[in-house]
C-alpha cells in the first residue's frame, strides 16, 4: 500500500508534468501540500532528473517565483505491440513522443524463440538509438493478444497458443531492465489515457476493433484490471442473433460479438455470403478463401452494396453492446480505435445507433469518439505501461 509521502511524490510530478511550466508557489496551491514537503519532494525529484528547475522567473511584486518542468527526456522507454504476424516497437520519452521506430513482419509458423530473436534486434537496435542520445533506457512494455493476469503473466493467448507464459520474466533476465506486460487492450486504453482521446477523463471506455476485438476500462482515471486481469474482453460477450445460425469464437464459445463485428467476423460473413457479381468477387477471382478483411472495408468507400449490408450489419451488432455497456458503466466517454472502428461507415452507424438507444429518461452525456494514437497505437500504449509506472514512482 502506498504510504502518504508516496503520495504527494506521485502527486507533485503528476502535476508538474501537466503544467508547461508551474511557479513553486502555484504548485503549492494546486496540490494543497505544505511549503517544507514541496521542498523535500522537488530537491528527490529534480535528484533524479524528472524534474528541472528553470530558475526564477519574472516577478509581479513581492518574491520572484522559482520556476518548475517536468523533464521528459530523463529516461526513455521501450514499447511493443506483439501481434501474431508483426512485431510493432518504437522507442518513447516520458513525453510520449516516439524518438525511433521498428517493425517487422513474423511468419504464422515461427516459434516463441524466434519470435524473441526478433524482440532481441529491436531491443538492440533501441539500445543504439538511446546511447546515441545520451539518454538511459528505464525499460521495456509489452502489450500482447492474450489473457494476462494481475502479475503480469499471460495465462493465455488465443493467437500465439501461449499458455502461463512469464514474458516479463524472460525478458527482464536477458535485458536487465524493468518490464510490463499486459493485454494489448489495456496497454492503447493506458495510452490514450495519458496522451491521447482519453486525457482528463474519469470514466471511459476504450475499444479496439482490428482482427480481433478488445476493450479497456477506465473508472475513476484507472485502468481497471477485474479480479484475474480479464475485465474488458467485449469480443467474448454473447449476441442475440435474429437467425438460426450459429459461430463457434476462437474461445470455445457460440455467437461472440467478435465472431459478427471484429475484422475476422467481417471476413467471415463476406466469405460465406459472397455473391458472384460483387466487387469483392472480382477483388477474390471468386474465391472467398483469397479475401481479407481489409477489402470488405475498402470496398465500402467504393460504394459495394454487398460490403455496405456487411458492415452495417456488424456496426449493429457492436452498437447494441456498446449500449448495454453505456447503460451499466456510464462513461463520458467511449473511445474507438483500430482499422474497423476507422472506417467511415462502420464508424456511423455505430454512432447513430448509439445515440438512438440512449435513455430517454435521464440526459446521459456519453460520446462516441476516434482514437487519436492511431499510429502505432499498440506500441505507444505498451511504452505507456513504463510511462505510468514512473509518473506512479513505482520505479
Amino acid at each position: 500500500m502506498a504510504t502518504g509521502k508516496f503520495i504527494n511524490k506521485s502527486v507533485v510530478l503528476k502535476t508538474i508534468r501537466e503544467s508547461s511550466s508551474i511557479a513553486r508557489k502555484d504548485l503549492i496551491q494546486k496540490t494543497q501540500i505544505s511549503s517544507p514537503t514541496i521542498t523535500r519532494i522537488l530537491n528527490t525529484l529534480i535528484e533524479k532528473n524528472l524534474v528541472l528547475d528553470l530558475g526564477i522567473g519574472e516577478s509581479n511584486g513581492g518574491r520572484p517565483p522559482q520556476i518548475l518542468q517536468f523533464n521528459g527526456n530523463s529516461s526513455l522507454v521501450i514499447g511493443f505491440s506483439w501481434a501474431l504476424t508483426e512485431l510493432d516497437g518504437v522507442l518513447s520519452n516520458l513525453d510520449g513522443h516516439i524518438v525511433a521506430e521498428f517493425k517487422r513482419n513474423i511468419p504464422v509458423d515461427f516459434s516463441l524463440e524466434q519470435d524473441l530473436c526478433i524482440i532481441d534486434e529491436a531491443v538492440g537496435y533501441f539500445l543504439a538509438q538511446a546511447k546515441q542520445r545520451d539518454i538511459p533506457v528505464k525499460g521495456i512494455g509489452v502489450g500482447v493478444a492474450g489473457y494476462v493476469n494481475t502479475h503480469g503473466v499471460i495465462m493465455y493467448s488465443v493467437v500465439q497458443r501461449w499458455r502461463d507464459l512469464d514474458l516479463a520474466a524472460l525478458l527482464k533476465k536477458k535485458y536487465h531492465l524493468d518490464v510490463f506486460v499486459d493485454s494489448g487492450s489495456r496497454a492503447v486504453t493506458v495510452g490514450e489515457l495519458l496522451f491521447g482521446s482519453a486525457i482528463g477523463l474519469d470514466n471511459a471506455l476504450v475499444v479496439i476493433n482490428d482482427y480481433g476485438l478488445y476493450s479497456g476500462i477506465i473508472i475513476n482515471g484507472e485502468v481497471i484490471k477485474g479480479e484475474d486481469g480479464v475485465a474488458g474482453e467485449i469480443g467474448h460477450c454473447r449476441i442475440d442473433l435474429q437467425t438460426d445460425e450459429q459461430r463457434r469464437c476462437l474461445c470455445g464459445k457460440m455467437n461472440c460479438l467478435a465472431e459478427y463485428s471484429a475484422g475476422r467476423g467481417i471476413l467471415k460473413t463476406a466469405q460465406q455470403q459472397l455473391p458472384e457479381n460483387s466487387l469483392l468477387s472480382e477483388i477474390s477471382q471468386g474465391n472467398p478463401s483469397l479475401l481479407k478483411y481489409t477489402d470488405v472495408l475498402q470496398a465500402t468507400e467504393q460504394g459495394d452494396s454487398f460490403s455496405c449490408k456487411i458492415v452495417e450489419e456488424s456496426a449493429m451488432y457492436f452498437a447494441k453492446t456498446l449500449s448495454n455497456l453505456s447503460i451499466f458503466l456510464n462513461p463520458k466517454a467511449i473511445i474507438l480505435s483500430g482499422s474497423v472502428c476507422r472506417n467511415l461507415l462502420f464508424f456511423h452507424t455505430v454512432e447513430n445507433y448509439f445515440n438512438a438507444q440512449k435513455l430517454k429518461q435521464v440526459y446521459t452525456s456519453t460520446q462516441i469518439k476516434m482514437a487519436s494514437n492511431e499510429k502505432h497505437a499498440g506500441a505507444r500504449g505498451a511504452a505507456s505501461l513504463l510511462i505510468d509506472k514512473l509518473l506512479n514512482l513505482e520505479i
